[in-house]
């Protein structure tokens, strides 16, 4: 097919990147695009499904064929000459769309000092599935250009911090690690990977629990993963500080994940 940019694919069409698509409510996914290949494109995949099987609309459907939706992937990927960008996939009862996105990613200043965030009462309905919320999307959006920062941590009616509004979050304490179980939060891929890291390190211990906002002083680190920001260390937590970018644990821990991801 003709080489040109800005394309998206939407229920077997190539469209200009800017046509006005919309489907209901959607599962779907992230996939960063990085020289030219996708970055954990299997474990994307499966969680695309898997969030179909999670949701009480889809769940009774046929979940449409894997190998076809990756080859679409691949396809918008040579269309638009995709280096170095994120591609999501929509998936609705009669809509597929992939289309390429616009993508930040943080700059060196961000990992050498640590970004800003604020916390926000909010417990997403169906946590292990990656559902488009408009609702959180807004809320979070919103108060992130009020407080000037550079994420939301969601916590629960216990006050604990459960994920970011676009993040999974981790803290660490002396050799101890801490994440929200699993069964309380989608499971990143960023993040999973970022488990298999730890738990490979010696003397280093992974525990399954939701640190309390009240707690947050006690920690010597907190840090988000996701697929655009790699493992990012928080500054600061409402107005709480931490030196997490000099964390010993923490800069291992990002120095294997980029070399795993090239």
């Amino acid at each position: 097919m003709e080489n040109n940019k800005n394309k998206l694919y939407y229920n077997g069409k190539i469209l200009d990147a800017d046509t006005e698509v919309r489907a209901f409510q959607t599962v779907y996914e992230v996939i960063r695009i990085k020289n030219g290949r996708p970055v954990f494109f299997h474990e994307h995949l499966e969680r695309l499904r898997q969030s179909w099987y999670l949701s009480d609309r889809l769940k009774h459907r046929v979940y449409p064929d894997a190998t076809h939706i990756a080859g679409i992937v691949e396809e918008i990927i040579k269309i638009n000459g995709i280096k170095n960008q994120n591609v999501r996939i929509d998936l609705d009862i009669n809509d597929l769309i992939v289309r390429p996105m616009p993508s930040y990613y943080p700059v060196d200043h961000c990992y050498a000092a640590g970004v800003d965030t604020v916390s926000m009462k909010y417990l997403r309905p169906t946590p292990n599935a990656k559902i488009s919320n408009s609702l959180l999307y807004e809320r979070a959006n919103e108060l992130m250009r009020i407080e000037n920062v550079f994420e939301i941590l969601l916590v629960n009616d216990e006050n604990q911090i459960l994920e970011g509004s676009r993040s999974n979050v981790f803290f660490v304490k002396d050799n101890d690690v801490f994440t929200t179980p699993t069964e309380n939060v989608l499971s990143g891929v960023t993040r999973n990977a970022a488990l298999k890291i730890f738990e490979s390190m010696p003397n280093v211990v992974v525990h399954y629990d939701a640190v309390s906002l009240d707690d947050v002083y006690m920690y010597d680190c907190c840090f988000l993963t996701g697929t655009s920001i790699d493992l990012l260390p928080v500054r600061r937590i409402d107005s709480q500080i931490l030196d997490s970018a000099n964390n010993i644990h923490y800069m291992q821990a990002l120095r294997l994940y980029r070399q795993l991801i090239g």
